[in-house]
């Protein structure tokens, strides 16, 4: 880094008081060998410590100049300073929540049979899923939109009800259930294992994201189809490895229904629930005006 534009930040809150001793010192050397630095510098301590421009009073480019550079340093450094937290909150947040979401939503799956570095790799994936995620919602630097911040964060809702309906019923359990339980047999009888999975992949994917995108903080919302397809997608990616293997014992009829109903009932559910939150804005804003 340019020693000259580095230290350049360091100029107002050196003339405000509230620069550290070390900071202080390593400036003050650098303006005793570096003329340019010190004539700038000079220039604007004069007009820092005289007394107040008024308003039609114009100071010279070079002290306009140098408060600027100074200030966009400050904003750059700051803004990297923060990506760089958001990068290892990301990548903390995505190692925990990979963690939680196999302990509660794998408790019982079979795939010990799975060769130790495909785990390896799924696991990484599900992680790197999740630590981009977060990053997007906490303020990564290519985070522009808050709309679809809030589409993400929509998502992760989701998923966090997911997972808990998950360990409280696995889908595998619920499938057994209703194909043998005396109440709804006759029913799920004439139905092919596929179909099953299917109904009941739509179910759990349907109603997380419909609770999700409802409670969301999404202002009265624009295209909801497109936003809710937008969530719903990005819902079934984030736990799309997890599904991957509880799907590892089943069959492949089983497999193609589980997440073609994920993905119809997520797409859905998001669509139903950012539609209604719509409604319910303005008819709220109708009865406030």
């Amino acid at each position: 880094m340019n020693t000259c534009s580095h230290l350049k930040e360091e100029w107002v809150p050196y003339l405000s008081g509230v620069l550290d001793m070390k900071k202080e010192q390593q400036l003050l050397a650098h303006l005793n060998t570096c003329l340019s630095c010190r004539q700038l510098f000079e220039d604007l301590k004069n007009v820092w410590s005289g007394p107040a421009l008024s308003v039609d009073t114009i100071p010279p480019p070079s002290i306009r100049n140098a408060i600027l550079n100074a200030a966009a340093l400050t904003v750059s450094r700051n803004s990297s300073r923060i990506n760089g937290y958001s990068t290892i909150f990301a990548l903390f947040a995505g190692l925990l929540a990979t963690l939680i979401s196999a302990f509660l939503f794998l408790p019982e799956t079979e795939f010990q049979h799975l060769p130790a570095f495909q785990l390896l790799v799924i696991g990484a994936i599900w992680s790197m899923l999740y630590a981009l995620a977060f990053y997007y919602v906490v303020g990564g630097h290519f985070t522009k939109s808050n709309s679809l911040k809030n589409i993400v964060k929509t998502s992760l809702m989701a998923l966090g009800v997911f997972t808990a309906f998950s360990a409280a019923l696995p889908i595998v359990d619920a499938v057994h259930f209703c194909r043998y339980a005396s109440l709804t047999h006759p029913f799920f009888q004439r139905l092919s294992i596929g179909m099953t999975f299917f109904l009941m992949g739509l179910t759990y994917a349907f109603v997380p994201m419909l609770i999700a995108a409802y409670i969301s903080k999404m202002p009265i919302i624009h295209n909801p189809l497109v936003k809710g397809g937008i969530a719903g997608f990005l819902f079934v990616v984030i736990v799309l490895p997890g599904i991957y293997l509880q799907c590892v014992p089943l069959a492949m009829g089983a497999v193609v229904g589980w997440n073609a109903g994920m993905l119809l009932g997520s797409v859905v559910g998001g669509y139903l629930g950012f539609w209604l939150k719509s409604l319910y804005l303005s008819r709220k804003s109708e009865l406030t005006s």
